[in-house]
């Protein structure tokens, strides 16, 4: 019998059953066609892996839990669960930068039980698997007119990151400003991949006496060519003496 074939024997022997099964498979659907948006072939092979363990689940349920209040119930909340899964995976999918906050990368949630920010991680791999080489070089801003006497080992540097940048072009650019005299922390790591730092390049600080070295570190930042656009210092809610990479692309 064909796929067809049998969904058509389900409506006739088991109509509940196969609305559930319909129903999820229709959410599952969307949400691969999301998957492919990516062009992560590892993700959208979860997906499909995920759309014959629903259908098996659904099956199952259906048939042990016999007829009755209790299937209809468990039916409905299992492809709730499924509709609400799909709609995450699509949106990460299709339109993650109009999404707020920002959701997981779909690697991260199609793959849900695995670390995802981690070294080495779901969203690690899913950026080394869609690198697309460097950034087109951006026109770097004049060094700031105090820069000499900006004291950068008086500075405590952390770097948060996201999207298709690897952490080991990270680490490089981790090393080079330590290298340069800055107190780059948690350099051995790589940074922090974090979704916060999505659609963002900018470099924090706390006090108005601190804009040069912002700017100074910004200009060193851009010097990776990690991200497409102009990295610029941005005044925020953080430490003294702490200067807070943010990028993306």
């Amino acid at each position: 019998m064909t796929p067809v074939q049998i969904l058509e024997r389900l409506l006739q022997v088991n109509r509940p059953a196969a609305v559930f099964l319909l129903g999820g498979l229709a959410v599952f659907a969307a949400a691969a066609i999301a998957v492919s948006f990516t062009e992560d072939r590892a993700a959208l092979q979860d997906v499909a892996v995920q759309i014959v363990a629903f259908a098996a689940i659904v099956a199952v349920l259906t048939f042990v839990l016999g007829r009755g209040t209790l299937r209809t119930v468990v039916g409905w909340v299992v492809v709730g669960a499924g509709m609400v899964y799909g709609a995450a995976v699509f949106a990460a999918g299709v339109a993650p930068g109009l999404v707020s906050p920002p959701l997981n990368p779909v690697q991260c949630i199609v793959r849900f039980w695995a670390p995802c920010f981690d070294p080495g991680g779901a969203a690690d791999r899913a950026a080394a698997r869609n690198y697309q080489g460097p950034a087109p070089q951006v026109p770097p801003v004049a060094a700031p007119a105090a820069a000499a006497a900006v004291r950068r080992g008086d500075f405590q540097v952390v770097v948060q990151f996201a999207g298709s940048i690897r952490r080991e072009d990270v680490r490089a650019m981790m090393v080079r400003l330590e290298q340069a005299g800055w107190g780059v922390q948690g350099v051995a790591g790589g940074g922090q991949r974090t979704v916060a730092a999505a659609r963002m390049n900018e470099v924090r600080y706390a006090r108005p006496e601190e804009a040069t070295a912002a700017a100074l570190l910004a200009r060193d930042v851009q010097a990776a060519n990690l991200v497409t656009t102009q990295i610029r210092p941005v005044p925020a809610n953080v430490l003294p003496a702490r200067l807070e990479v943010w990028i993306s692309r």
